[in-house]
């Protein structure tokens, strides 16, 4: 072919013959160009090759009639490979589909979303009816963000031809709640002029992760008192109360009481019962008491309580 333009297809001719050659076609002396392209289009194995093809023969067709001639009677060249026969339009009339903006929240007990169908689709629309086909990052999370995007395992990069939207994931970039975002676009599932949308937005909200809270603690309490006294419980009498976290302490829980005692402890008056919850509140408002025995001689009463965090872990603690 004699074309001063031709230089302008040079790379891509060279790199679509070498591809032919992979797949074994021997016949690549004497064909032209546009034909060259057309068997290509047997070979491409995703849509983007496909609207690449289209839009070189386009080119070609505004650079020389003449070599297109041959062709433009049919509008439409189909050749036979091993793998089947692709058609190509040269006259394509399929129009680009619309994505809208989609967004996905990181739960706090999340370290990896995975990313669904819905969520990248949710906002496409063709009108041709079609679905679809792959999908093309063209802009990372944010780098300050730490956060990534992978596909079936490996890390993604920008532009690549991906197919699965279940296997996109991402992995959160830190303990604390933050906001990030990639683009993309789609590609429709024309089979003879597939094209894309233009890019489109996904928001990331990442909440704060769950952190695993510590449960508390507390020492034993030892308090002296004279016979018949009545002792009424404060909060300073549980000051060996701990807690890692940082939870003040919410309330208490009788586990036992010493049958032994001598004395009484009580609650609004009255003996307390094992299972009995004594919340702070009730404590500062002085319900919680022990009432000394009437005797001249040294005894020991005994109670075994649990404690409660007010906050964060909840579980009772011995």
């Amino acid at each position: 072919m004699e074309n001063k333009n031709a230089h302008i297809f040079v790379s891509s001719v060279a790199k679509i013959s070498d591809k032919l050659k992979f797949y074994g076609d021997a016949s690549l002396e004497n064909i032209s160009l546009l034909r060259l392209i057309y068997k290509y289009a047997c070979y491409a194995t995703s849509y983007t090759q496909l609207q690449t093809l289209d839009k070189m023969v386009s080119r070609l067709q505004r650079e020389d009639n003449l070599i297109c001639l041959e062709h433009q009677s049919s509008g439409v060249v189909s050749y036979s490979a091993p793998t089947g026969s692709v058609d190509v339009g040269v006259g394509g009339t399929n129009a680009k589909p619309t994505l809208g903006a989609a967004s996905v929240t990181v739960g706090e007990a999340l370290d990896v979303y995975t990313f669904t169908y819905n969520d990248l689709f949710s906002g496409y629309a063709d009108d041709a009816g079609g679905t679809p086909s792959s999908f093309v990052v063209i802009q990372l999370p944010l780098q300050s963000s730490g956060g990534k995007l992978y596909y079936d395992g490996v890390e993604v990069v920008v532009n690549q031809l991906l197919y699965d939207a279940t296997k996109l994931t991402y992995t959160r970039g830190g303990d604390t709640a933050y906001s990030d975002y990639f683009n993309f676009y789609a590609n429709d599932d024309d089979a003879q002029l597939p094209l894309s949308s233009d890019a489109s937005g996904m928001a990331i909200t990442v909440e704060e992760k769950l952190i695993e809270n510590s449960p508390p603690t507390i020492d034993d309490v030892f308090i002296s008192t004279e016979n018949e006294v009545e002792t009424v419980f404060t909060l300073s009498n549980f000051s060996s109360y701990s807690d890692p976290d940082g939870d003040n302490l919410g309330a208490i829980k009788i586990l036992e009481v010493g049958a032994t005692n001598t004395g009484v402890y009580k609650y609004f008056g009255s003996p307390v019962q094992v299972g009995q919850v004594i919340t702070v509140a009730e404590i500062s408002a002085g319900v919680f008491t022990h009432s000394g025995p009437s005797i001249t001689s040294a005894t020991s009463d005994r109670i075994e309580v649990a404690v409660q965090a007010a906050t964060g872990d909840q579980s009772w603690v011995e």
